[in-house]
């Protein structure tokens, strides 16, 4: 069958496949970097993040579900970081560590406290 002077037929088919599978592939990437910033579960990818998830579940038995914030903290010629997350079972910590080389101070955020 033609239309438009083009026959329609199995290789337009294949052709729709490929486009929808792009397509489907840019929402999933889109999804998921959204998805840091909502709040989903976060995949450790930087070193101070795997450093700070393996002392969690050393330190406070906390399996890391997100973290809430982090920011730098300079000083001087030094950088740390600070910031929050939240375990899988709900529990807030609050991390902070001055110097690159060190352990995290890690605090535990109460609801009678302030964080």
């Amino acid at each position: 069958m033609t239309h438009g002077g083009h026959q329609q037929g199995s290789a337009e088919v294949p052709m729709r496949a490929k486009l929808n599978a792009g397509a489907g592939v840019m929402l999933g990437i889109a999804a998921g970097l959204c998805g840091l910033a909502v709040g989903k579960p976060v995949l450790a990818t930087e070193s101070w993040q795997v450093l700070l998830t393996q002392q969690l579940q050393t330190q406070q038995r906390c399996v890391l579900d997100k973290i809430l914030f982090v920011r730098e903290v300079p000083v001087g010629n030094i950088i740390g970081l600070e910031g929050r997350i939240r375990c899988a079972d709900t529990r807030e910590f609050d991390f902070k560590r001055d110097h690159e080389n060190e352990k995290f101070t890690i605090r535990l955020c109460e609801p009678t406290s302030v964080c």
